[in-house]
């Protein structure tokens, strides 16, 4: 289950990428690197509320979801981007990983509405599946963890 959890987020982060943010291809990819904890960082997140509850997280630093919004919201350099169109743009972005690996993980129910915040949200540690991505440069993580073996603080 954790395999095909990994190749699916790949594949989604990969289509994502392409069809609302970069239209070309393989700008984002799966890396091997160590990736340092960041030191402004941002969180969007969903949750299944299925009999398999799961809770899909992406982190990243504040600078990269505003070139991410920037970049989806074709946006100008000189345009401002404010904190509602990093919550719109990161919260999709967390909506549409949630649904499409509502395929892989049978019985999953629906989904949360997505949250976006610059506290950490409780989780699973380790979580199931944590991928690192670069996207031009800049580094991503979305982690998936089991609902079920947590306790919320």
């Amino acid at each position: 289950m954790e395999e095909n959890i990994r190749q699916a987020v790949t594949m989604i982060a990969n289509e994502i990428f392409y069809a609302l943010i970069d239209k070309v291809p393989n700008t984002v990819f799966e890396t091997d690197a160590e990736i340092e904890p960041f030191t402004n960082p941002i969180y969007s997140w969903v949750d299944s509320k299925g009999n398999r509850k799961f809770r899909v997280v992406m982190s990243m630093e504040k600078s990269t979801s505003e070139e991410l919004t920037r970049a989806m919201f074709t946006l100008a350099e000189t345009d401002e981007v404010t904190e509602e169109d990093i919550n719109d743009a990161f919260g999709e972005i967390a909506n549409v990983v949630g649904g499409n690996l509502k395929a892989v993980v049978e019985d999953s129910g629906t989904l949360t509405i997505p949250k976006v915040s610059t506290e950490k949200p409780w989780g699973q540690d380790p979580p199931i599946v944590a991928l690192n991505f670069n996207w031009k440069g800049n580094f991503l993580i979305i982690s998936i963890s089991d609902l079920a073996s947590m306790v919320e603080e």
